[in-house]
């Protein structure tokens, strides 16, 4: 792998996002923002590291989306038809505790802390955004960032139970009969706290008991790859079928490349839906290595997938609106042009519906807990333009459907079929229902 044209087109990426996004705001933001009351989404995230691949889209995609919103809709307005539009502040946590966490800390010291997107952080951000009292919503990795149910919603299912229903489709589509045996497969996930979640012990139990397949070997790989044929070598050893795991672009990309140049003959089901162009074209060989062998987990639809197949709908004026102003990035950076625009419609679509219920809820007295609380007990089922379905409740912070997506002629393609995402939990994570606080509120004002 040729690993500094992949660090050059990430640094890229990352000086794109500064000079379009700003760093942090100026003085002249400051001074507008003082005159005109907004609401502000924040933002935190690894911007230029490993995760930047994604997560570099992602911001700019959610500042386009607010962008949409502010022009099309003028904002939110409240009950007493006050109209407030969104800002974005964001932060570059690097993937790293020692950045993310004392930055979450200064955030919180504002009033206006009180939505908060981001990516993959540890398990103690649950507790610390209850007793901030803030909502986040996060890509919803594992059952210690999401569980028990708290203030943290995840935008995606658990990666255990996308790993126990990859594994369940590929035995659906295996020839028991013709092969007279069972389909081997490789449990795979890069070397982190999200990525060890997903292929855990219980996961492989699961799988183990439930379903007829032979799990030849566990491994845990880099977040970038950059030696793909030892990984596939041993893997060969195993004689399996399947690498079925957690990976990102650039762990995910490499190994199909070097799995068609080394003729290795694996297939591979994705977790997280790394099967998108970019990846695809820059990292894992285009079309000829991709078709038939990389297979993703889908629980979110791609804008320009969504834009193109309903071009009346919202999503197609969001997909048109940011075309425009991006051209083919938008076709190419999939993951990151979907989780973005997802975070804002999310929180808009929240505080619409929660000014249309509460006569006696504005701007002025507008609360975190109002938030919580109305997706707690009102989203059970919630589409988001088309994008994806939210399914949260009283013990429940992720999605619950999904589809699977192939790669044809080099281009991610949707089953079409809704799938349920077996949901492989311990009972404990799900024993206690959320609960609103009835301490005090904190004092938060949404400008």
């Amino acid at each position: 792998m040729k690993t500094w044209q992949n660090k050059v087109m990430l640094l890229a990426m990352v000086a794109f996002l500064l000079a379009f996004l700003g760093c942090g705001g100026d003085k002249e933001e400051a001074v507008t923002a003082e005159k005109e009351k907004f609401f502000t989404i924040y933002f935190s995230a690894d911007l230029s590291r490993a995760i930047g691949f994604t997560n570099a889209p992602r911001a700019i995609a959610m500042a386009d989306t607010i962008d949409f919103i502010n022009e099309k809709f003028g904002g939110v307005a409240d009950s007493t038809g006050e109209k407030r539009k969104f800002r974005l502040e964001w932060y570059d946590d690097q993937f790293d505790s020692s950045l993310a966490i004392p930055n979450m800390e200064r955030w919180g010291k504002r009033e206006n802390f009180i939505f908060y997107a981001a990516c993959i952080l540890p398990a103690m951000v649950r507790e610390r955004m209850a007793e901030l009292e803030v909502v986040m919503k996060n890509c919803g990795i594992s059952e210690p960032l999401l569980y028990p149910a708290g203030w943290v919603f995840g935008s995606e299912p658990l990666r255990g139970g996308d790993v126990a229903t990859m594994t369940k489709w590929v035995c659906d589509n295996w020839d028991y009969e013709k092969e007279g045996r069972n389909p081997r497969i490789i449990l795979s996930a890069y070397d982190t706290s999200s990525g060890r979640y997903s292929i855990r012990p219980y996961v492989q139990e699961w799988i183990k008991e439930n379903l007829k397949v032979d799990i030849v070997d566990v491994a845990f790989s880099p977040l970038i790859m950059v030696d793909p044929g030892t990984w596939l070598a041993r893997f060969k050893a195993k004689k399996a079928d399947w690498i079925i795991g957690h990976h990102i672009g650039p762990s995910a990309g490499p190994l199909v490349k070097e799995n068609h140049a080394g003729n290795y003959g694996f297939k591979f089901g994705f977790t997280e839906s790394v099967v998108e162009r970019q990846t695809i074209e820059k990292l894992a060989g285009g079309a000829e290595a991709c078709d038939g062998v990389m297979f993703g987990c889908g629980p979110l639809l791609y804008l320009d997938y969504v834009g193109k197949e309903k071009p009346d709908s919202l999503v197609g004026e969001l997909y048109r609106f940011i075309k425009k102003r991006r051209g083919e990035s938008v076709d190419q950076q999939q993951i990151g042009y979907c989780i973005g625009p997802l975070d804002v419609i999310f929180i808009y679509e929240a505080l619409k519906e929660i000014f249309a219920a509460n006569k006696d809820i504005t701007w002025e007295n507008l609360h975190s807990r109002h938030i919580a609380k109305h997706v707690n007990d009102n989203w059970s089922s919630k589409d988001l333009w088309g994008m994806g379905t939210m399914n949260y409740g009283p013990t429940r912070r992720d999605p619950k459907s999904m589809q699977i997506i192939s790669v044809k002629n080099g281009i991610p393609t949707y089953s079409g079929k809704w799938i349920e995402v077996i949901r492989v939990i311990e009972p404990e994570f799900i024993a206690e229902p959320f609960k609103m606080p009835t301490t005090e509120p904190l004092p938060k004002k949404a400008s």
